[in-house]
């Protein structure tokens, strides 16, 4: 079974470019456009990775990160920190809240394939 991957992104275009190239890739690729649907996809998909921009409308990803891990349902729910905050400061507020990876952007898809997969637990292909 496909593993199920919710892409949290407001840039249209990215966010198309990273779900479709995972999709490629054999996962499962849901796509939310801001922080408060990215609350409500969780909890109503469960899916089994967040990819999680850090600016966000509605609510910010620092904000999303922290709820998810205030939430029983996706405490250890696995989030991987995309995003054009380069500075070293953003990594760790990411980590903070309680991201489990950090990426920034521009980024290579197969990188973040690859992180994505170490975080699921997945054989690298």
């Amino acid at each position: 079974m496909a593993k199920k991957i919710l892409v949290v992104e407001d840039d249209e275009n990215f966010a198309e470019l990273v779900a479709g190239f995972l999709g490629t890739r054999g996962f499962e690729v849901a796509r939310a456009g801001d922080g408060e649907e990215a609350l409500k996809s969780v909890a109503l998909s469960k899916p089994d990775l967040v990819i999680l921009d850090i600016m966000l409308p509605k609510k910010h990803g620092y904000e999303v990160c922290e709820r998810l891990r205030e939430r029983w349902s996706s405490k250890e729910l696995p989030v991987l920190a995309l995003t054009s905050k380069a500075y070293p400061a953003d990594r760790n507020a990411a980590q903070t809240v309680g991201a489990d990876a950090f990426l920034t952007k521009p980024c290579s898809l197969v990188e973040v394939e690859r992180v994505a997969r170490q975080l699921l637990g997945e054989p690298q292909s």
